[in-house]
């Protein structure tokens, strides 16, 4: 185990590493990425020339490991400095450069190397054709197609916005998560607001109507900042607890609530009974958990699949994949990925464009419906695109 690695210690190597004075960890790590790169989102100033094997972005170990978000065919990371970086497709403004889409003076089609964000920031999100994020001092943001009103700017909607604008005049955000045209976010008093699209109740407040303002869910001030997951169709969450909350619309079962196609939830509901949630994330239609004893679980759509029970059934109740040694996990397009204690990285699923990350590009048999290696024992976290063919990882340095 790296001298610098968070993980579990036993009695013995908590001594030597007290003795040694390796205590300290600063999350920083080294970033790869792979799979689709049709706008340059691999990061390798390069364009169209996919990878089905993780490639290094640039050469510094700076990169805050939690802190790294896939949007759809652009990526999002901080680093632990807490400036913020961007890559990839610039449409709708979304790298938020000032810059609208294009090739003639003062447009940008894409970026194929990151290229910084002003200001400093804790959290940033990746988006659909929208995004927002937090800084440092607790101000929230936004940029990009305002579809629904998701940009939270009290603006008709489908303006765009190529540049970091301000969300109101608070400084209490937490963390914030757009998919598509809805985003979540929580406050630092543990309350959860939602606005944009709510055509299925996706913005949890017990009606169906579009909001262009951040508009608080409920009273409850337990909501877990680090574990919101908006959907195509709706909304996963955690609470402070260990409760596991979801709603909106469940064509594939994807809310986890023991049914498919039924009427929308317009306000949340809890999944189950556990209070051992730990951690959340949401795909195409799939939603993916981990729990406090190293399970890992998965729900609804199981194209290719995607929920890695080494079949094609859907499941509308979270179903667990084999071991019990996970420590971290991703959705993705109709994939998913996790980390085991040991450092290894593994995916099931959505293979094209070699989004599997195991050296190939979906040949014949290329999707595995089973948890499958990819290569190295050092990983320390994975991430995916809900929306695009790619996922990326950090490695411990």
């Amino acid at each position: 185990m790296a001298a610098t690695e968070k993980g579990v210690w036993d009695l013995q190597e908590v001594r030597d590493k007290q003795l040694a004075g390796e205590w300290s960890y600063t999350g920083a790590t080294n970033l790869y990425v792979w799979g689709q790169n049709y706008s340059g989102q691999l990061a390798n100033n390069t364009t169209f020339a996919g990878r089905s094997s993780p490639i290094q972005v640039g050469t510094g170990a700076d990169w805050d490991k939690d802190k790294i978000r896939f949007g759809r065919y652009f990526w999002t990371g901080i680093k632990t400095d807490g400036t913020a970086w961007v890559a990839g497709t610039n449409e709708n403004g979304i790298l938020g450069q000032n810059k609208t889409p294009g090739f003639g003076a003062g447009q940008q089609y894409a970026i194929s190397s990151p290229v910084q964000l002003p200001g400093t920031w804790s959290r940033l999100p990746g988006g659909y054709e929208a995004t927002t994020g937090v800084k440092t001092d607790g101000t929230l943001w936004s940029w990009g197609l305002n579809e629904n009103g998701v940009l939270g700017l009290n603006q008709a909607h489908d303006g765009r916005i190529s540049s970091p604008t301000q969300i109101g005049s608070g400084t209490d955000w937490s963390n914030s998560d757009v998919y598509i045209d809805l985003c979540l976010a929580v406050k630092t008093d543990g309350t959860l607001w939602s606005w944009g699209n709510n055509f299925y109740g996706g913005g949890g407040r017990n009606d169906r109507t579009a909001r262009s303002s951040p508009t608080q869910v409920g009273t409850d001030t337990t909501w877990d900042a680090d574990n919101i997951a908006g959907s195509a169709y709706g909304a996963s969450a955690l609470k402070t607890d260990g409760t596991l909350w979801a709603w909106g619309y469940s064509p594939t079962g994807n809310l986890g609530l023991n049914q498919g196609n039924t009427v929308p939830y317009s306000s949340p509901v809890q999944v189950g009974t556990d209070t051992t949630w730990s951690k959340i994330d949401t795909g195409t239609n799939i939603a993916i958990g981990l729990k406090t004893n190293g399970t890992l679980w998965m729900w609804g759509s199981n194209s290719y699949g995607a929920l890695g029970q080494n079949n094609t059934t859907y499941y509308s109740s979270p179903v667990q994949i084999p071991g019990t040694t996970w420590n971290d996990c991703a959705a993705a397009h109709k994939a998913g990925a996790g980390r085991k204690t040991d450092g290894t990285l593994w995916t099931w699923g959505n293979d094209d464009e070699g989004m599997g990350g195991r050296n190939n590009k979906n040949p014949t048999g290329g999707r595995v419906s089973s948890p499958t290696q990819v290569p190295g024992t050092d990983w320390s976290s994975i991430f995916g695109s809900a929306t695009g063919l790619n996922m990326m990882a950090t490695k411990t340095v």
